[in-house]
């Protein structure tokens, strides 16, 4: 186990270098986001959150988190005070409220993305007073160029004294990440730090900035655009500011030879006011220049500077100091022959001394650039070792960097933790210890009893224990002991309550003990769903177990328990949640055994939660080494022969452990004429089908008398047969997180190990163990076994590696001052986090203000502002008001259904669904409605019924099926939806009352239609469409009518398709009859466009031929329907060629499905295509109108009709069937086809993955024909 392994990570990135009017739209600003968005893309396992200003004048533009993982701060209080620019009184209280906040994040890592923010505007910082023990403050370090050049920064001496305050943050942090190593040597001496607390990370350059692929047309673009004049152009961009040396460029320029200024130009790539221009410009008259020498090019666009790094003769740059120089990197990037002063970082970046020159001497410069401009051969090696040098800047490489140098200082706090405890430094406390004890035939008791003594050398202990576990006397001699239930009276007197907990019986007491008793909780087992379950099935608690599932997993514990019968999705949820959620939210710490057990937990809550995370491994200990003779007489005892190989396994023998195939490979090592080898299973053998057939092998293998079952094993045998084994064989199939005690026993006598790579046996170091694959075959087991028994070499090393490992990781006073110090960390962090330790700091300057009751009010109402971060499952609440009043059974209606259910059966962790609708101004559950499904679980509607849901950042709301004529009523919804940053998302099915002429919808469908839609557009922040034809139409339609505003997002995503049919379901008994006939069958309710009545009568044109197949119509009647209506039921061929089935279940679709010929579509248009879908998953030809959102729902998988008469539309279907009857009609076989849950799946992944296919970033839309790509997103 690694040290960095040792515990989670949280990191909290302060982001207002991001939004104000000096860095955002900067390089500080640029780079502090690229670096946000590679912690967030590249953090695994770590949880990365950002800190982000309500006041500032920008956008911190993040889109690389949730929104549940951006902390929002309220504005700080207006106390009208003067600034004295030197950490006065308003910026004390502005910091110390900043850090409340930051605290109530608990993060491990605070890290600021640039600390010389704020001058002008107001940027607080975290204060170092009140850092939690632990905790890393961490900056970027840009540059000290202030401290460099203090004549020209230091002018001002307001800014003087406020750069220097900065500065001491600086010094009081514990890691700077610097852009450059020449900023991190100037940290070094001019700030006097330690060379460990400065790590160099460098920086990235944006993809974009790369070799464009014509050259030509690149140039022909600038000429167009910028008054280039001659043959070839140098490129200078940069700042006016003194150091940027814009005129030591101009006079650089001037000293090249009259010939080669003649036919070059100097490109001046920077924003300068008339005034500032004018000033260069004179300087350049001054030098000699001519008008048209220089251009001053302005500010350019991004596109337009990639064009000028990528054909510029060459690119200089002659600052006299710069952090990074970004702007070589993106020259060189891009192809560019680039040469700048030798000094700072920008020597480091170019990385050759002949592309250099003195910064302060024009001339040097002149003779670098007339090298550059005469000798091709000189400038090609320039740019080629450009484009080498500059791949290596990468921010991917910047992350990681970054990363390490996070758990590197992370680790030396910890480390001084566990120093300052072995040292005694911290007051000595008492503590609480709730915990089984002996005699409790509890393997965690045992661990208790180990671990008491040690821990007692940091702290007083007093033991609580049920009050049917009364300890053993050893135990109440040495402590004072208490029942549980007395803590309640008692807790005033701890410092702490330390829980140890697993899964089992002995720990269900502690269960509302945490919750009422908040402390630091040993999570033995990640799983503790056999302990819930124990709670509710054994000690009568009814529903209990149910309740917290779903509390702890949602949908994954819906979709176990929903399962039939009940006792199966019970014994699975078990088996496959850890139902550990509520410990983790009610502990002020958390202490893990391994890696594994960490992993496994953030596996099932991605979510994450509030306390801190510990790893401190299992206890051990190095017994005394065992001489030979008494290892001889031991075996001896045993029966054991001393030359014998002894192969051994330990512990409770299961079918979860490969004991049947240890025995298999062991009758092949004997076959192949091994005689001293011998096989012991030392433990109890299951008594069970497994254990009955592990016997009957035994005995039928021949080598009983090698074979050894030991039965259950007292203290001292266990330990006797340690020692007598050559060889032990671990292996397990199945695990919940727990640490396994005799792999640990192993390694402690110093036996070779083999063991398989499932759980924590991932943790171990490949030096200590051999470790095979998760399932190992017989082979791979013989052959590992017969490589170690050949090998005493081998052998001997492993058994002192690991040794070793247990001695360094796992000896129980090691443990014992890792848990004094995490248990100090835990609850002084957890002191730190509340409101009221903030109190005492801002005393002295509230009584500085003036008005100090005024100032305590204003500070009181930020605190009560002040957002807590919720750790729990991002929320998405999907509104079903339309269907929940009456269900219509029409397609859309079936896809709302679906999409419900599938979000409400999810199997995918770390999200919550909410179907809800609006009663008044509020948004309720739909719990009568979930009922109707199915959805719910026994008891859980009288739970549910009622109960007003609240917004909190990180949800989504998602409009699934909002009624045309209710959606107004949804505006309070909408303001309060807002108010906490909760984007709502409106599903769009299609738009075709508005697209479709007159006569395919009732009189005012389109008015009400255009009402809802227009609406939609002004109320949400994005449209979700059912199809790209619709995404299409919908931008379309906003860019010819103004609609849709600044921002908003347009995507889509396909239906599923497969019918859900209860397994007790069967078909209408009239539908054998009609299947027994060839036909064509058209799905859907029955409306103009869906041209049923086109369909009869080009039937019809057949049939009175004597011709064509029968025509099947299943669906509903929906409106204007009486003239198809009145066809139908007047068709003399009615029940004999014509059939309407007018009121089919699902069991009656999915029969119709499988018996078709083929499906008949022919509607005018559609939303989907639904039918298409279904059709294709049962293998039927589809024969359809020759419509767009046809031919992307089916492709190449269709045959297409045209839709204009009757006549031609027979005429098709006639030649349609002699390619069928010939078996060459066009199969719908390979159809992209979604189920329900891919569906959804794809909704979420455009709802919470920002996966938009177009959205509306200018002011006022454009037809969809009319957009750039930068406004068209990819659909990923």
């Amino acid at each position: 186990m690694r040290e960095v392994d040792q515990r989670s990570i949280r990191i909290l990135v302060d982001l207002q270098a991001c939004q104000t009017n000096g860095s955002a739209r900067r390089g500080v600003g640029r780079y502090s986001r690229a670096l946000f968005a590679g912690l967030a893309g590249g953090a695994a396992p770590r949880d990365i959150y950002g800190l982000v200003s309500t006041e500032l004048p920008h956008s911190a533009s993040i889109r690389d988190l949730g929104a549940a993982k951006v902390i929002r701060p309220p504005a700080l209080p207006n106390l009208l005070l003067d600034r004295d620019f030197e950490g006065g009184v308003r910026d004390a209280i502005d910091d110390v409220l900043w850090s409340s906040t930051v605290a109530s994040v608990s993060p491990d890592i605070v890290h600021v993305s640039n600390v010389f923010e704020g001058f002008y505007e107001r940027v607080p910082l975290p204060s170092p007073r009140v850092r939690a023990p632990g905790q890393v403050f961490s900056a970027t370090l840009y540059d000290l160029i202030p401290l460099r050049f203090p004549e020209h920064y230091f002018r001002d001496e307001r800014f003087e004294r406020w750069y220097r305050f900065r500065l001491e943050w600086l010094r009081q942090a514990d890691l700077l990440l610097s852009i450059s190593e020449a900023s991190r040597q100037d940290a070094i001496a001019l700030l006097g730090l330690d060379p460990h607390r400065v790590v160099t990370i460098h920086g990235g350059i944006e993809p974009h900035f790369r070799q464009v692929a014509d050259v030509g047309a690149a140039h022909r673009r600038l000429r167009e655009s910028y008054a280039l004049v001659r043959e070839s152009f140098i490129l200078y961009t940069g700042g006016d500011d003194h150091r940027k040396n814009l005129t030591g460029a101009i006079l650089g320029f001037a000293g090249l030879p009259a010939e080669l200024r003649a036919k070059t130009q100097l490109v001046l790539v920077c924003d300068l006011e008339d005034r500032r221009r004018s000033h260069y410009l004179e300087i350049a008259r001054a030098a000699g220049l001519a008008a048209g020498d220089i251009l001053f090019a302005g500010y350019v666009t991004e596109d337009d500077l990639v064009d000028f790094y990528c054909c510029c003769a060459t690119f200089v740059f002659p600052s006299l100091y710069e952090g990074l120089g970004l702007p070589v990197l993106e020259a060189m990037a891009c192809g560019a022959p680039a040469i700048g002063a030798n000094n700072s970082s920008i020597a480091e970046v170019i990385g050759r001394p002949d592309a250099l020159f003195d910064g302060n001497a024009p001339e040097d410069m002149a003779r670098v650039l007339g090298l550059v401009l005469t000798d091709k051969d000189f400038a090609g090696r320039l740019a080629d070792q450009g484009l080498v040098r500059a791949k290596k800047f990468r921010w991917e490489s910047t992350t990681k960097t970054a990363l390490d140098a996070f758990d590197t200082a992370l680790r030396r706090k910890r480390e001084a933790g566990v120093a300052a405890a072995v040292a005694h430094w911290s007051p000595r406390r008492r503590i609480a210890m709730v915990a089984p004890l002996p005699p409790a035939k509890s393997g965690i008791a045992d661990y208790t009893a180990d671990l008491l003594p040690y821990l007692q050398e940091y702290f007083d202990i007093d033991l609580y224990v049920a009050r049917n576990n009364a300890p053993n006397e050893a135990l109440s001699a040495q402590y004072r002991v208490f029942y549980a239930d007395d803590l309640y009276n008692n807790i005033r007197n701890y410092y702490t309550v330390l829980y140890h907990f697993g899964n089992s019986e002995f720990h269900t007491h502690m269960y509302s003990m945490l919750r009422d008793l908040p402390g630091v909780v040993v999570l033995h087992d990640a799983f503790l769903s056999g302990m819930v379950g124990y709670v509710d099935f054994n000690l009568g608690r009814s529903g209990f177990f149910a309740t917290e599932m779903l509390t702890a997993h949602g949908s994954l514990a819906r979709n176990y328990l929903l399962q039939t019968p009940r006792e199966k999705g019970i014994g699975d949820s078990i088996a496959g949640l850890p139902c550990s959620r509520r410990v983790l939210d009610n502990a002020t710490g958390i202490i893990l055994h391994s890696p594994y057990a960490l992993r496994l937990l953030e596996e099932h809550h991605p979510e994450r939660w509030r306390p801190q995370t510990w790893i401190i491994p299992s206890l051990a200990r190095c017994p005394v080494a065992i001489s030979v003779g008494e290892r001889n007489s031991i075996r001896d005892r045993l029966g054991i022969a001393a030359d014998a190989f002894v192969i051994a396994t330990f512990g409770h023998i299961t079918w979860t452990k490969f004991g049947d195939r240890l025995l298999e490979a062991f009758v092949s090592l004997c076959a192949k004429g091994d005689q001293r080898a011998h096989l012991i299973f030392a433990g109890e053998l299951e008594s069970d089908d497994f254990g009955y057939r592990l016997k009957q092998q035994i005995h039928a293998s021949g080598l009983a008398d090698r074979i050894r079952l030991t039965g259950y094993l007292s203290d001292v045998d266990y330990k006797d047969y340690l020692i007598a084994a050559d060889l032990a064989v671990q292996l397990r199939k199945i695990t919940r997180g727990e640490t396994s005690a005799a792999v640990l026993n192993c390694l402690e006598y110093g036996i070779p190990l083999i063991v398989n790579a499932c759980g924590t046996m991932n943790d171990y170091p490949d030096e200590v163990v051999v470790r095979l694959s998760p399932d190992p075959s017989v082979a791979e087991l013989i052959a590992a076994i017969s490589e170690l028994a050949a090998s005493d070499s081998r052998r001997s090393q492993l058994a002192a590696s690991g040794r070793d490992y247990i001695a360094s990781f796992h000896h129980v006073r090691r443990c014992a001052s890792e848990y004094a110090a995490a248990i100090t960390s835990f609850v002084e962090q957890t002191k730190t986090a509340k409101v009221e330790n903030f109190a005492p700091l801002l005393a002295p300057y509230l009584a500085a203000t003036g008005d100090p009751p005024g100032a305590a009010a204003y500070c009181a109402s930020y605190f009560d502002a002040r957002p807590e971060y919720n750790f729990s499952r991002p929320r998405i609440f999907l509104d079903v008001s339309h269907i929940a009043q009456g269900d219509l059974n029409t397609g859309i209606q079936r896809n709302v259904r679906e999409i419900v259910r599938a979000l409400y059966t999810r199997t995918v962790p770390g999200l919550d669904a909410i179907a809800v609708v609006r009663t008044g101004n509020d948004l309720v559950e739909a719990s009568e409605w979930l009922s109707g499904l199915g959805l719910l679980l026994p008891g859980e509607l009288a739970s549910l019924n009622g109960r007003v849901v609240e917004f909190r950042p990180g949800d989504n709301l998602l409009m699934l099926d909002s009624s045309w004529n209710e959606y107004s009523q949804f505006r309070p919804v909408f303001a309060r939806a807002r108010e906490k940053r909760v984007p709502i998302t409106t599903v769009v099915h299609d738009i075709l009352p508005l697209t479709l002429p007159p006569g395919n919808f009732v009189p005012g469908g389109k008015e009400w239609f255009a009402n809802w839609f227009h609406l939609a557009l002004e109320e949400s922040d994005a449209i979700a469409c059912i199809s790209k034809t619709t995404a299409d139409r919908v931008i379309r339609y906003m860019g010819e009518h103004g609609r849709g505003r600044p921002g908003l997002r347009v995507g889509y995503w396909h239906n599923g398709s497969e019918i859900n049919v209860p397994a007790n379901s069967v078909h209408a008994p009239r539908l054998e009859e009609i299947v027994c006939e060839p036909y064509l069958l058209m799905v859907g309710t029955l409306e103009p466009r869906k041209n049923h009545l086109l369909a009869v009568n080009a039937l019809d044109c057949l049939w009175g031929e004597g011709f064509g197949p029968n025509l099947v119509i299943a669906g509903k009647r929906g409106w204007m329907a009486n003239e198809v209506l009145t066809r139908i039921f007047e068709h003399p061929l009615l029940n004999k060629r014509l059939f309407f089935i007018e009121q089919c279940s699902d069991a009656d679709i999915a029969f119709l499905y499988m018996n078709a010929t083929a499906l008949l579509a022919l509607s005018k248009d559609e939303g989907f295509g639904l039918p298409l879908v279904e059709a294709s998953r049962y293998g039927i030809p589809i024969l359809c109108s020759d419509i767009p959102i046809f031919h992307e729902v089916a492709g190449a998988h269709a045959s297409y009709v045209a839709i204009d008469d009757p006549a031609r539309v027979a005429s098709a279907i006639r030649d349609w069937w002699a390619q069928y009857e010939k078996s060459v009609v066009i199969s719908s076989a390979g159809m992209p086809c979604l189920s329900w849950r891919e569906s959804a799946e794809s909704l979420l992944k455009l709802l919470l993955g920002d996966n938009w296919y177009w959205q509306n970033t200018i002011d006022g839309s454009k037809s969809v024909d009319d957009l750039s790509e930068n406004q068209k997103v990819n659909q990923r």
